[in-house]
């Protein structure tokens, strides 16, 4: 084969112009592999390396997120689970039933009508149900300014006191 430009097919001859004419790399393909001029390589092979440890960087990241957050719902699912538990737990343990099964292991008894004794709080306005047992109009216990105060009865003077300003 002759080495001129006019033996080498169309398609195979523009590429080898193209590379010799610079467009791939700088001046001439032969002299630059004779004074191992590989700059513009160097580069773009420096650039896809960086482009390449980005996108495996990126994505074992990603990785990595996807068994964190599989992590975090199993800690969920379980935090759940013993929230759940532990509501069940607190309405045993706060149930009337098994308050009163205890109260009565321990002794006690239901007291009577007449040994139950309700405090008033300062402030605080009776209801009306309330209000009548304890002797006050309802209108008093609903009132906005509260139950009127209580007043105490006057007694009759007994003995000998009642009789002492009065002769017989």
């Amino acid at each position: 084969m002759a080495e001129g430009w006019n033996d080498i097919p169309a398609g195979v001859g523009n590429a080898a112009r193209a590379l010799n004419e610079g467009i791939f790399m700088r001046g001439d393909l032969a002299r630059a592999v004779k004074k191992r001029d590989f700059k513009g390589t160097a580069w773009a092979l420096a650039l896809f390396s960086i482009l390449l440890f980005g996108y495996v960087w990126a994505h074992m990241s990603v990785v990595r997120l996807g068994y964190e957050v599989q992590g975090l719902k199993a800690d969920k699912r379980r935090l759940t689970n013993e929230y759940y538990y532990l509501q069940y737990r607190l309405y045993e343990v706060r149930s009337l039933t098994r308050v009163e099964q205890t109260a009565r292991g321990l002794g006690m008894v239901t007291p009577k009508t007449d040994q139950i004794v309700i405090l008033e709080e300062p402030g605080k306005r009776l209801p009306s149900w309330l209000a009548w047992g304890n002797g006050l109009r309802a209108s008093d216990a609903d009132s906005p300014r509260g139950p009127a105060p209580r007043v105490p009865e006057a007694k009759a003077p007994t003995g000998s006191s009642a009789n002492q300003g009065k002769k017989p």
